[in-house]
């Protein structure tokens, strides 16, 4: 599995990384009744993950694990993720 950054992006795309529609990820609802702080929430999580992504290497615990996505109203892949964290720079010399 490779990391594609081209899925969120795209003509009709919408930025929902290929989702067919809007309700797709019905995490903070949708229409004029949806989650007053779904905006907030999504913008910390980007700042959450850039974060992360710039503090640790990111690798698959098991290189040949293949992904089965699951759940019920958000999506998320079944039996979990594992994988190896390990923080950038470690093992490097000054």
């Amino acid at each position: 599995m490779e990391f594609n950054p081209d899925r969120w992006r795209g003509t009709g795309r919408a930025n929902t990384g290929g989702a067919e529609s809007n309700y797709a990820s019905l995490t903070f609802l949708h229409g004029p009744r949806s989650c007053i702080g779904k905006d907030f929430a999504k913008a910390e999580f980007a700042c959450l993950v850039a974060a992360l992504v710039g503090a640790f290497e990111m690798e698959l615990e098991d290189k040949d694990w293949e992904l089965k996505i699951g759940g019920a109203v958000t999506a998320r892949p079944k039996g979990g993720l594992r994988v190896v964290l390990t923080p950038v720079g470690e093992g490097e010399k000054a």
